[in-house]
């Protein structure tokens, strides 16, 4: 399988997010609650990311998190992934 598309989200429904990422094997951490503490965790925003086939079928799920640094003008224009 290929990923056709991405879909990148800041925030999404928890229900719906879990349920999808058990469906595809994921773990605990793959689950929304997980994510959403590890940000406030770290002052970071969510991100929850779908990977999608041709079809627009989701075949799979990441979760990340979206630093941004607290050192002006570093904070306006550099933000990290992980």
């Amino acid at each position: 399988m290929k990923v056709h598309s991405i879909i990148c989200s800041k925030d999404v429904d928890q229900k719906q997010w879990d349920a999808l990422a058990s469906h595809l094997g994921g773990g605990y951490f793959h689950c929304y609650a997980q994510n959403k503490f590890s940000a406030v965790r770290s002052h970071a925003e969510p991100l929850f990311v779908k990977g999608l086939d041709n079809e627009g079928i989701c075949i799979g799920v990441a979760t990340c998190l979206i630093e941004k640094s607290r050192i002006w003008p570093l904070s306006r224009y550099c933000n990290r992934a992980s």
